[in-house]
């Protein structure tokens, strides 16, 4: 994975100050393909981001369009990690014994995320404002994964987990094949 390195900072971070940023990311695909326009923001305002998550996922790393470091999710120990050390952690475990065991780790803010909101708005707009980070404009109407432009007759849509609070309106995604098929 060439987009995966140990050292950041090769692009002008949203804020001038210092930063490291952790966020912590489980769950089925659909979890994690919501949460990357956040990881991308995080990449924005942070210089330096850990993303702990399940190695199934790591491949997406290249397409994010930023540098990383990736941390398997089933194995993480935050006292033996020195990279928590001032960090910003966001993270959709809200256990309170955990969120101590990470400022014991010397973790300087712990930023709990909605993992299944009870409200509006959406999913993917809550993570932003639990995150105090600001929502993208464009957060529905863009891909967040820089890959190749779909070719051929298929165009394959993952609607989400099947919760009508996490997933966007049927609209959006009739909108998507609308505009590829054009």
């Amino acid at each position: 994975m060439a987009n995966v390195a140990p050292i950041l900072g090769t692009k002008t971070k949203a804020d001038s100050q210092s930063r490291k940023a952790i966020l912590f990311r489980t769950g089925g695909l659909g979890d994690f393909v919501l949460t990357v326009p956040l990881l991308r923001e995080i990449g924005r305002h942070f210089d330096e981001v850990l993303l702990i998550t399940r190695p199934r996922y790591f491949s997406f790393a290249d397409s994010l369009g930023f540098s990383l470091k990736l941390g398997d999710a089933d194995i993480f120990d935050a006292k033996k990690v020195d990279f928590v050390q001032g960090a910003t952690v966001f993270t959709f475990w809200g256990d309170e014994d955990w969120i101590d065991e990470l400022r014991r780790a010397g973790v300087a803010e712990v930023r709990v995320l909605a993992s299944r909101p009870d409200a509006p708005p959406h999913v993917s707009a809550r993570m932003f404002e639990d995150a105090n980070l600001p929502v993208p404009k464009d957060l529905f109407e863009r891909s967040w994964l820089e890959s190749e432009t779909p070719a051929g007759t298929s165009l394959w849509l993952h609607p989400g987990s099947g919760s009508t609070e996490k997933n966007i309106p049927l609209s959006v995604f009739v909108g998507q094949a609308e505009a590829w098929l054009a």
